[in-house]
């Protein structure tokens, strides 16, 4: 309380020392000055000198406070009705992943009731109303664009945010209602609410307990009895995939027909294989605690904050963590298939860009570390590989490079550290990159194309490439792009396709493409699927969100008038 009166009392000398050199006198007792302008003065001391010393809270809103209070004269901003209003929207910041206690949610509490029971003076009224302020300028700009900003934790994740003037946003909650406006805010997009309903269901299941552990034990199968059934049945019911009759004390522990949907409902939400069968994999799956699938939701809803207003009115979604491409035509899923992503330690990278051209029957320049660590290995084994696989060997990547016989190079004396060549394959049955490519470049050198390894589409888990993403049926993809224009139906492309000779051909209209990252997610019919975090990323971004400070990026930059 001593340091408390003893800032007070340097706060109203200042006050006094201003007053002197724009009055020439004081007008009256410091004690004197109404309460109204000792908070107005209050503010404009601690915005003007950066002093933020607001019941040892952290401001994070620097950058924007000062500009903010001058346009209003250093006028306090809320009232105790409105203050109260973000109060309650913050109170429910845990339904979008976040934390009410990052937005100064128990000082705000604290110092709101002292002055709705007129119980606080000038000082606690100038440090309400700059953490009100704070709150929402934070609390808003983290449903603009996250919490954390993506590229501190997975370098090769380029956001697609987006942005708005958020002190024009704090004047309109004023003047609006501060619960619509921050509503506003929130991803337009109808994924992000249903994961927000998805997160309150299974919050409430951890609140009831979650499920009970599966036991290790033979694989079940339909028309099997066995102690385990009863535990089966009562996790999938609680997760919503078995709503059958309870079965009667004899039944208790046998493997129905109606488990057995059940357990597929399980498996197509979880990117199991889907044979009804309770192995090692769907076990592991079902025994995946509560707790551990709302995190996983947590950090997935803030991957949604990562993502633009605007998908497009058509536009192509890779979700690499489930393998799978989607074409989205005015809000309709009108082709879906499965997709090859990259390795682990070649990991597909997540940006949006526009597709602006399809390559027919094209050349694959082959990037020089794949030429230098995979390639060269081959053909020291193989003298012969090169010619066996189409490739022709350049002296260099210049436009002007000069082709060379691959039979006349000592290739156990070529350096990997210094491969100096460029190697391309020739269109053609072997091409890596298959019969067509769609390209939208980008500095990643990524692209969807075809493969002529069909038999990796059959797998459950698919990322073998090098980060590029293969995809199951190309010509169809390509025909659905081009049916605008004319000359480029399925049986025209095919014709192309087989006269071998390599064309580009541009899109009329572009087609935006997002490559995402999505552990979690609810489809169109509402049901929260799961998919196994294959890069690792659940984990680091779920730290960096448990995190105290915020790792957002400054809230400057997510405010643009």
């Amino acid at each position: 309380m001593a340091d408390r009166a003893r800032r007070t009392s340097l706060l109203l000398q200042t006050i006094v020392i201003c007053m002197v050199l724009f009055f020439g006198s004081v007008p009256a007792r410091a004690a004197d000055v109404p309460e109204s302008e000792t908070v107005r003065e209050l503010i404009r001391v601690k915005v003007d000198g950066n002093a933020f010393d607001c019941r040892g809270e952290m401001v994070c809103g620097a950058a924007l406070l000062p500009e903010l209070y001058a346009r209003t004269g250093f006028e306090p901003l809320w009232t105790p009705q409105r203050g109260r209003e973000l109060l309650r929207v913050l109170d429910q910041a845990d339904r979008d992943g976040l934390e009410a206690r990052d937005y100064h949610f128990d000082a705000l509490d604290r110092m709101l009731g002292r002055v709705e029971r007129q119980e606080a003076d000038a000082e606690v009224r100038a440090d309400l109303d700059i953490l009100l302020t704070d709150g929402f300028l934070l609390f808003g700009s983290h449903l603009l664009a996250g919490r954390v900003d993506p590229e501190t934790v997975h370098p090769d994740w380029i956001p697609f945010s987006r942005h708005a003037d958020l002190s024009a946003v704090l004047y309109r909650a004023l003047r609006d209602g501060v619960a619509e406006v921050l509503d506003s805010l929130r991803p337009p997009h109808a994924g992000y609410e249903s994961m927000r309903e998805a997160l309150d269901r299974y919050r409430d299941l951890a609140a009831r307990g979650g499920w009970p552990r599966l036991a290790e034990g033979p694989s079940l199968h339909v028309g099997e009895r066995s102690s385990r059934v009863l535990v089966l049945r009562i996790q999938l019911a609680l997760r919503g995939d078995f709503s059958g009759k309870r079965p009667d004390r004899t039944n208790r522990d046998l493997f129905e027909a109606d488990l057995e949907s059940a357990v597929l409902r399980f498996q197509a939400r979880h990117g199991l294989e889907e044979d009804g069968v309770v192995g090692p994999k769907t076990r592991a799956a079902l025994n995946v605690s509560v707790q551990d699938r709302v995190r996983q939701l947590e950090v997935n809803l803030e991957r949604w904050r990562w993502i633009g207003a605007e998908l497009g009115d058509r536009y192509i979604l890779v979700n690499i963590a489930d393998f799978r491409l989607k074409l989205v035509e005015d809000g309709d899923t009108v082709m879906e298939m499965p997709v090859v992503v990259g390795k682990n330690y070649r990991q597909t990278p997540v940006f949006s860009k526009k597709i602006q051209y399809l390559v027919f029957n094209p050349y694959w320049n082959v990037p020089h570390s794949l030429a230098s660590k995979d390639i060269l290995g081959k053909v020291r084994r193989d003298p012969e590989y090169l010619e066996k696989q189409g490739f022709e060997v350049f002296d260099s990547w210049s436009r002007d490079a000069r082709p060379l016989d691959p039979a006349k190079i000592d290739w156990s004396m070529v350096s990997s550290s210094e491969f100096p060549y460029r190697l391309r394959q020739k269109p053609g049955a072997a091409n890596a990159l298959g019969r067509v490519k769609f390209m939208f470049p980008n500095r990643f050198a990524v692209y969807l194309h075809d493969t002529p390894g069909k038999s990796l589409f059959s797998r459950q888990v698919r990322n073998f490439s090098s980060g590029c993403i293969r995809v199951q049926r190309p010509l169809e993809l390509a025909a659905r792009l081009l049916q605008d224009q004319p000359g480029w139906s399925l049986e025209e492309i095919r014709e192309l396709l087989a006269s071998g000779t390599n064309r580009s051909v541009s899109l009329e209209r572009l087609v935006p493409v997002h490559l995402q990252y999505w552990t979690a997610w609810a489809d169109e019919e509402g049901r929260v699927n799961f998919r196994k975090d294959i890069y690792g990323r659940d984990g680091v971004l779920g730290t960096a969100l448990r995190r105290r400070a915020p790792l957002n990026r400054e809230l400057a930059v997510h405010s643009k008038g």
